[in-house]
């Protein structure tokens, strides 16, 4: 949404959004994969690659799009790559941190029937 209401629709949208649309894709597989009752470490592993995953994607969209647009630089897109890092990183132990919370209070709301087993660490 940020990059539409930024930037409106663009020859590299798309490009832009895929990113969080793998993420989403990997984290359900890798949820479904397990049943969707993952332990605390399996969810943080899994928010941690996809985090560092999409920092990596973002890279590489950042550098099509100013190839395409003509702002290249290779201190622009590479330089502040291991800050991009940090900030993937820190991103995903802070998601980490608030996922298994999030996931243990929607099963404590979902009905009886409906619950997944939970795993133990």
């Amino acid at each position: 949404m940020n990059q539409l209401l930024t930037y409106g629709l663009t020859a590299t949208t798309l490009l832009w959004i895929m990113p969080a649309g793998i993420r989403g894709l990997l984290i359900g597989w890798y949820a479904k994969k397990n049943g969707f009752s993952m332990t605390a470490r399996q969810t943080v592993l899994i928010v941690c690659v996809s985090a560092l995953l999409v920092t990596t994607l973002n890279t590489g969209v950042m550098y099509v799009d100013s190839k395409l647009y003509g702002y290249y630089s290779y201190a622009y897109v590479f330089g502040a790559m291991a800050i991009r890092y940090l900030a993937g990183v820190l991103t995903a132990v802070a998601l980490s941190a608030v996922t298994p919370l999030l996931l243990r209070v929607m099963r404590e709301r979902m009905p009886a029937g409906e619950k997944p087993e939970e795993k133990v660490l």
